[in-house]
């Protein structure tokens, strides 16, 4: 490669890095609208679980709020019309035809964001209005859901810093209380 050719690269490459920074800087600076019907706003309440698992914990994501986010993932977020489609035995049969929303993503709503609502999460997912919509509905839907886990996971872990000792002394009492 010459260097003017090189140079014409880095010209093109200098030139198309700055449209994508103004587009990403345009998106950014978007403002909520007044008008129209108050958006839904949720404050996070499981914001310290998740930030706990992603930060202290290297991502090890506990089985119950896997559960959680799949199942409300996985529901028909595009309200898409079923279309027919020919079945096993050569008879029409209806398929769903949607999309699910990502777990990732719903995960960084929960992680991220203390406010919940549709500006928020289309700046964080860098996702237009709509979609944004769609994963403030799913955490609306899934953070009654992971309230609910969460006392469960305090319980566990404060079974699980129990000393030896207080193990004995439990088994123990529970002994003599089945022996009366």
């Amino acid at each position: 490669m010459t260097d003017e050719s090189f140079e014409d690269f880095a010209l093109r490459i200098e030139r198309r890095a700055n449209e994508l920074i103004a587009q990403a800087e345009a998106f950014g600076a978007r403002q909520p609208r007044a008008r129209g019907r108050p958006g839904n706003a949720l404050t996070n309440t499981v914001l310290e679980e998740f930030r706990h698992v992603v930060f202290e914990q290297d991502n090890k994501w506990p089985a119950w709020i896997d559960d959680v986010l799949h199942g409300v993932c996985n529901l028909d977020w595009y309200r898409t019309s079923y279309t027919e489609d020919v079945g096993v035995s050569g008879t029409p049969e209806k398929i769903r035809a949607g999309l699910p929303l990502s777990k990732l993503s719903l995960r960084k709503v929960f992680t991220f964001l203390e406010t919940i609502n549709n500006f928020t999460v289309g700046a964080l997912l860098k996702v237009d209005e709509r979609q944004a919509r769609r994963y403030v509905q799913a955490a609306k839907l899934a953070l009654p859901l992971l309230e609910r886990g969460k006392p469960r996971r305090e319980k566990d872990e404060l079974v699980s810093e129990r000393s030896e000792e207080d193990q004995d002394q439990m088994d123990q009492g529970l002994r003599d209380s089945s022996s009366d």
